[in-house]
């Protein structure tokens, strides 16, 4: 039996060992979103923070001190803002709102029995994107959107009472979700900087069953 295969013996005992060991855990959570975009001078949007709201679950690994953490989540992300309406300095209200399922995995570490802190990356699938315009009407703006958006993501999560928790995250996006200029009362510029990157930080509470 050569050494090479050995070692490699060793190491799938070693991760069932692991495995075996460790404290799986899974559950349900939804909260409130403050969401932004950064966006380039030409988008068409200068960013203001909006509020929205995600649900999703959970599913967790934890190995002593050291946990691996999936999240799967819906939401509606993007930002409030101005738009130029072409006529001097005069602007539109505008709500931009991003549907999208997120998914997040995570490696954490419980400072105490019941709080961790965690960093990983996550992926976020975009199915509508909608334009409000001064509160009167919307303009879909999907074909416009990427559908796929990605980034890192940073979280803390304290144990609040039994199975109960409370977990803030915060999403900074890396990707630009802009796939064509979505101009709406103003002539494209061709030097423009045309990008749109999602930032959010999420507030939830949820319950884990183990």
């Amino acid at each position: 039996i050569s050494i090479n295969f050995m070692k490699r013996i060793t190491l799938v005992a070693l991760w069932f060992t692991a495995m075996a060991n460790a404290q799986f855990s899974y559950g349900p959570k939804a909260g409130l979103v403050l969401t932004t975009v950064k966006a380039g001078n030409t988008v068409g949007i200068e960013p203001e923070s909006d509020v929205s709201y995600a649900f999703g679950a959970f599913s967790e690994y934890k190995f002593s001190d050291f946990s691996v953490n999936l999240g799967v989540s819906y939401g509606a992300y993007g930002s409030k803002g101005k738009t130029p309406t072409g006529e001097g300095n005069n602007t539109f209200d505008i709500d931009l709102k991003q549907k999208m399922y997120l998914f997040d995995l995570t490696a954490n570490y419980y400072l105490t029995e019941s709080f961790s802190i965690g960093a990983g990356g996550y992926y976020g699938a975009i199915t509508d994107v909608e334009y409000n315009i001064a509160d009167s009407f919307e303009v879909d703006m999907t074909n416009k959107y990427e559908n796929s958006d990605y980034g890192v993501v940073f979280k803390a999560n304290y144990t609040l009472y039994k199975g109960f928790f409370a977990e803030a995250k915060y999403n900074f996006g890396l990707a630009n979700v802009i796939k064509e200029k979505p101009y709406l009362f103003q002539m494209p510029d061709p030097n423009a900087d045309d990008t749109v990157e999602n930032r959010f930080l999420t507030v939830s509470v949820g319950y884990r069953f183990k």
